[in-house]
């Protein structure tokens, strides 16, 4: 009985563990496949996220220049910049927001600096849909011939997760929405979002 159970003890110390090739194969298209599924839905969830973020951050900066323009009574532009000194034509660059008292579109000695917020854009491009390069406010909140759509497109230009702040005659900020449900956000014109 004795002589048995040490033959069984050996055969079993004997036993080697391990994958065989076609486990590890089968384990590898798993993964593959796994992978296969969720890189499209984690492009979706970072693109949406981005847009979210970049069309906050911006709907922030025309409330600031706003809230200027009607608690000191001056006009008040926000435009694209990258000293924080003059404006330029880039969004990317970064934005300024002053009051100009001169309505001469420049931040002259006299005239306040709001704010200035370099570029935040990672990825992507933004644009504005006005004739203007910038975006004005009266002491009544009004944006008057400055009125249009802040258009932001993913750096892969798919207009499924594009977004826009539209910028009324009024003054009035409001983010675009999707009011024929084809998935595609509409500007202030009520036409889908196109990327170029």
């Amino acid at each position: 009985m004795k002589i048995l159970k040490d033959k069984l003890y050996r055969c079993h110390v004997n036993i080697q563990s391990g994958f065989t090739l076609l486990e590890t194969l089968i384990v590898l298209a798993i993964v593959a496949i796994l992978l296969m599924l969720t890189t499209p839905s984690f492009y979706a969830y970072s693109a949406q996220a981005e847009s979210k973020a970049v069309i906050q951050k911006f709907a922030g900066l025309l409330r600031m220049a706003r809230n200027n323009a009607i608690n000191h009574q001056r006009l008040t532009l926000l435009c694209p910049s990258k000293n924080g000194l003059t404006c330029s034509d880039d969004w990317q660059e970064g934005v300024l927001i002053f009051e100009d008292s001169n309505s001469d579109k420049q931040v002259n000695n006299q005239e306040a600096v709001v704010y200035f917020q370099s570029s935040f854009i990672t990825k992507g491009t933004i644009h504005w849909t006005a004739l203007h390069k910038h975006i004005s406010f009266s002491g009544q909140g009004l944006s008057g011939s400055t009125a249009g759509s802040l258009v932001y497109c993913p750096d892969q230009q798919n207009p499924n997760y594009a977004n826009a702040l539209i910028v009324s005659f009024s003054g009035k900020i409001r983010r675009a929405n999707d009011s024929n449900q084809d998935g595609i956000l509409e500007s202030g014109n009520n036409k889908n979002i196109v990327c170029i």
